[in-house]
């Protein structure tokens, strides 16, 4: 019956209206039976009872401001309380705990006391459910977790920032096993830098002799002998017990009792053990079981945050929760026990973060709240200057966040702050190997119109045809402006911007193209693809009068002669001649297919589409041949020179002597005998009457 109770508990409402309800009746119920001297399965301690009793008049009267108004506050508190007083019968010293923290916040909620809440004396309301909601979370208890899920949907939209931070605190919580690792990581650092003092030692001059090396020794020792670590003697004090507090001198072994003596070496054993920083077998079972409960803790708690987030979050908060999130994101990586499920559940929530939609409306924390998006996106993109794992690990949600922490401080009015971080993120991308900044940070920041775009577009107009720059880069960044100038409503709605970025674009595109009747050939195709896209889309925009076309024809119609005669530059020579259409000039082009050089006076001659061969059906002509290659492989064996044997040998096959007729021949003229298999079988019998067993039956018996 507690089963099937319990299981009933466990089913999801609604909404908190219709939980109450079931609550209450449930409840009642179970008073009732209790008032009927009804026993419990579990018996509770004189505390725990009193604590029941207390909660049930609370019930009361929670009940009658919900049946009146049916408050949220209220319902959350009647819903907390009710499932705490049920919790009673199956673990009460849990109840016991919760309902004593929340019995004072529900006090001085029904006073309607905020003053300590506005002074910051006492903490509001909100954030004491949040850590109730916390402690319930940490028990391996699906209907707790039930539980939390209903009352956090409620409460989620009251978030305040010591609520949100307690979450936090948990999933940036520090495991046992990383501790270890950083310890041992230390101490292989000691080692190692001891080994090179030592090496250091003995690559010196030895000069100065044996007395000098015993004298070094010495002082070592005595450095030793101060720089005793205390967690060793509190250890071993420990061990020792009332035989070291006896005396402060040595101490002799042989007045420490036998049975003292066990003691004494278990515990050093287990001091060492502890100070050596080695685990056994059980003990790394129990760091491994240790690791992975915390790990479910964190995820439970993460599913607190994305219910959270998929509610309308308060924009305030999304500061502090996208660094908690990538701060245990980078841990999670680095960890050395296995955290992939925390790590998916991570990216999976960071992609949750950056499909917000956020309008702000209130202008009273808009200029703090600002500075702290601006703080995050510059965390974001040195991460990425860094070379962190976090980076690759996110994939395309990494610049899909950076665009959405660039529009919520767009609204709080920092624009210039980010257009002077993204200036110095992009002089590193294009300068400094280090940087793993994905293209996408770049592109989606430039398909987004804000004053910052044109600012990276003069810088790229310039660094795109840069020696300074490497290659793969220089094609990237023709890829943004390419990218940014087919955008007809940016360039429509910025048309003043837009001059100047084609007035400094134009001259190094002049240059580029000179400097190609050279380098053509070792020019990768995409970079010539993107340069002729550029040149169509300057075409196509108002401000074409910006560009000397005529003298541009000219030197574009210099490549036709040294054009690169490859299937790879095909996408190439198809923008090429679409350029020249557009110019008003037809361009010739010499493409490679199928190993043979083809001249067309149009774009590109296409490829006729091959036929598939079906290998598996032969014809009938490669079947006679190879049935002819048969037969003349047999008579090529028979005409073959063996050699001959034929005089060592005999022919007495068709000898007429009786005496070289072999016995079959006999036994084949044998009337009798019809097989050489019958007579085999014959020649072991007896007698045609006589067999073993007729032997037996004819025996005669002996007289009596």
């Amino acid at each position: 019956m507690k089963d099937v109770l319990f299981r009933a508990l466990d089913s999801r409402n609604k909404n908190l209206e219709d939980s109450v309800m079931l609550l209450l009746g449930l409840v009642k119920n179970i008073k009732e039976q209790l008032n009927n001297n009804a026993a419990r399965v579990k018996a509770v301690t004189g505390e725990q009872n009193e604590m029941a009793k207390k909660a049930m008049g609370v019930i009361d009267k929670l009940e009658k401001k919900w049946r009146k108004a049916k408050g949220k506050e209220a319902g959350v508190f009647l819903f907390l309380y009710c499932q705490m007083w049920l919790q009673m019968f199956s673990q009460p010293d849990l109840a016991t705990e919760v309902l004593g923290e929340l019995a004072p916040v529900y006090d001085r909620w029904a006073r309607g006391d905020k003053k300590g809440q506005v002074e910051g004396e006492e903490p509001a309301w909100v954030e004491v459910v949040t850590e109730i909601l916390i402690s319930l979370l940490a028990q391996n208890n699906h209907l707790l977790r039930g539980v939390v899920g209903a009352v956090f949907s409620v409460v989620g939209k009251e978030m305040t920032a010591p609520a949100m931070d307690s979450l936090l605190a948990v999933i940036r919580e520090k495991d046992e096993d990383d501790g270890d690792d950083d310890d041992e990581d230390e101490e292989d650092g000691d080692e190692d830098e001891k080994e090179d003092g030592a090496s250091d030692m003995e690559s010196g001059d030895d000069e100065d002799g044996d007395d000098s090396s015993e004298s070094e020794d010495e002082e070592d020792e005595e450095k030793d002998e101060k720089q005793v670590n205390p967690a060793l003697l509190t250890k071993i004090s420990g061990a020792l017990g009332e035989h070291a507090a006896d005396s402060d001198d040595d101490l002799d072994m042989d007045d420490v009792p036998d049975e003292d003596m066990a003691k004494l070496d278990q515990k050093l054993v287990e001091a060492f053990k502890v100070l050596g920083g080695r685990k056994d077998g059980l003990a790394k079972k129990k760091a491994a079981l240790s690791s992975l409960a915390s790990m479910h803790f964190k995820l439970r708690v993460l599913e607190l945050v994305e219910l959270y987030l998929n509610h309308a979050p308060n924009p305030d908060l999304l500061p502090a929760i996208v660094p908690a999130l990538l701060d245990t994101l980078d841990k999670a990586v680095r960890s050395s026990s296995s955290q992939e499920p925390l790590v998916k559940r991570l990216v999976s929530v960071l992609g949750k973060v950056s499909s917000l939609k956020i309008k702000i409306e209130g202008t009273t924390t808009t200029s703090q709240l600002g500075e702290e998006v601006v703080q995050v996106l510059t965390s974001l993109l040195d991460l990425a200057s860094s070379g962190s794992v976090v980076v690759t690990t996110l994939g395309h949600t990494f610049p899909r966040l950076a665009i959405f922490m660039l529009r919520l401080g767009e609204q709080c009015g920092k624009s210039d702050e980010l257009q002077s971080l993204y200036d110095t993120s992009l002089t590193a991308w294009l300068h400094q190997s280090t940087c793993v900044l994905p293209n996408n940070i770049f592109s989606l920041a430039m398909s987004h119109s804000w004053i910052g775009c044109w600012s990276l577009a003069t810088t790229l107009a310039t660094s795109a045809f840069s020696s300074e720059v490497r290659q793969f880069r220089r094609v990237a960044s023709l890829t943004f402006l390419s990218g940014l100038l087919h955008n007809k409503a940016m360039v429509r709605d910025n048309m003043e911007q837009m001059e100047k970025v084609v007035g400094q674009l134009v001259p190094a595109l002049i240059q580029e193209l000179e400097k190609l009747k050279d380098i053509i050939e070792k020019v990768k195709p995409k970079y010539l693809l993107e340069v002729f896209s550029i040149l169509q889309a300057l075409k196509a925009i108002p401000g074409d009068k910006l560009v000397d076309w005529d003298s541009l024809v000219q030197k574009l119609k210099g490549l036709e002669k040294i054009w690169p005669r490859s299937k790879i530059y095909n996408l190439a020579s198809k923008a090429y001649v679409k350029l020249g259409l557009k110019c008003g000039v037809q361009f010739e082009v010499e493409v490679v297919q199928k190993g043979v050089a083809a001249e067309t006076d149009v774009e590109v001659v296409e490829k006729p589409a091959k036929k598939k061969k079906n290998r598996n059906k032969k014809s009938q002509e490669y079947l006679k041949k190879a049935k002819e290659m048969k037969y003349e492989m047999v008579k090529a064996q028979d005409n073959a020179k063996v050699p001959s044997f034929a005089a060592m040998v005999e022919d007495n096959i068709n000898n007429d002597d009786d005496s070289s007729k072999s016995t079959k021949r006999k036994l084949k003229d044998d009337e009798d005998v019809e097989t050489p298999v019958k007579v085999k079988k014959a020649k072991k019998k007896k007698d045609d009457t006589e067999t073993p067993v007729k032997v037996k039956k004819t025996k005669k018996k002996k007289p009596e």
